[in-house]
């Protein structure tokens, strides 16, 4: 009874209820689904955030204190970035030193061991 076609004799199986064996449960599909056309990306619709560059000089004073708040928070961005991989290249080294330790006892050990074998 594993065939679909049992399933429709055996009472109590609403086969309208399941789809009929239909893909997508007997939903109708459309086959020109937004998710199957190819949409333009941001960068192609739009157009960069807020007005065309200005020269510094013919901005107003409103557009220069937010260029220059916006600056600020990209600069203190690029410090915290700038810290983070700091931190981590000194624990990258820490660990290194760590690695290149236990190498060196390792290795002294297998040769006193080695010595002693060869006795």
């Amino acid at each position: 009874m594993d065939n679909m076609d049992d399933l429709s004799v055996q009472p109590g199986v609403n086969m309208q209820a399941r789809g009929a064996g239909q893909p997508h449960g007997g939903k109708v599909v459309n086959d020109k689904t937004a998710h199957n056309q190819v949409q333009p990306t941001r960068s192609q619709t739009q157009t960069p955030k807020g007005k065309s560059m200005k020269p510094l000089e013919e901005m107003t004073t409103r557009e220069l204190g937010d260029k220059v708040a916006r600056l600020s928070r990209q600069i203190v961005k690029a410090k915290t970035e700038r810290d983070k991989a700091k931190r981590n290249l000194e624990v990258a080294n820490a660990k290194i030193e760590k690695l290149k330790e236990q190498q060196k006892q390792a290795s002294q050990m297998l040769m006193d061991k080695q010595a002693e074998d060869n006795k």
